[in-house]
């Protein structure tokens, strides 16, 4: 393998492994330019990735980050690292084992963040680093994952065509008529994604598209 400027010459991967395999990672091709070298370039030692700290017992399944701060879940442990290599939990959040948690934040405007971990909502205030569940009785009863687009906190509900969204810039309010439900296509939606200013709607067969409409109807 050549690539300009990185690796030279560094792996020979044959059809057939049986006759030789090699592989070279975390080299560093330095070129002999100074008198008679013996040879032309040689592959010098790169560091290569040391271990901070562990979390609890579970991988990380969720990092976010937004103005200088990182957030990660990890199992049912909601932590905050640091440039100093350090971290701090912030809170426990539930872990179902189905669904990986996701995180979404409104910035300065709201102060606020939501996860999604475990089937459960939860908030975290950016200024008071406060942490609690959400306990609005109209927050989705089976909340898959969250963004945030256009103002609005959105909740994907889990096995179903329909996601909620909150009043303005407040993920602890909802109201069950902040509703949006796909009615062109039967499949229900697996994901939703923020792509620029639209809310990508995947499927299990198809795939629409949301904008913010501007009026009444919030989202089309």
């Amino acid at each position: 393998m050549h690539l300009p400027g990185a690796f030279d010459s560094g792996s020979n991967v044959l059809s057939s492994t049986l006759e030789d395999c090699e592989l070279s990672i975390n080299l560093l091709p330095e070129s002999g330019q100074v008198g008679t070298p013996k040879v032309q370039r040689w592959h010098r030692r790169r560091p290569g990735l040391s271990f901070l700290y562990s979390i609890g017992d579970d991988p990380v399944e969720c990092l976010f980050y937004l103005d200088g701060r990182a957030f990660g879940v990890a199992g049912t442990t909601f932590f905050e690292a640091f440039d100093d290599d350090t971290f701090v939990v912030r809170g426990t959040v539930a872990n179902d084992g189905i669904d990986l948690a996701t995180m979404c934040s409104g910035g300065s405007a709201s102060d606020a963040m939501l996860i999604i971990s475990g089937s459960t909502g939860y908030t975290f205030t950016l200024s008071t680093n406060t942490f609690a569940a959400v306990t609005d009785p109209d927050f989705p009863t089976h909340p898959v994952m969250c963004e945030f687009f256009a103002g609005y906190f959105l909740v994907l509900e889990r096995n179903s065509r329909r996601i909620q969204w909150s009043a303005l810039e407040d993920p602890t309010s909802w109201d069950p008529l902040d509703v949006f439900e796909r009615s062109w296509a039967p499949d229900n939606i697996n994901f939703i994604k923020r792509n620029g200013t639209h809310i990508w709607c995947v499927g299990t067969q198809t795939s629409e598209v949301l904008y913010a409409t501007g009026d009444i109807t919030v989202f089309g």
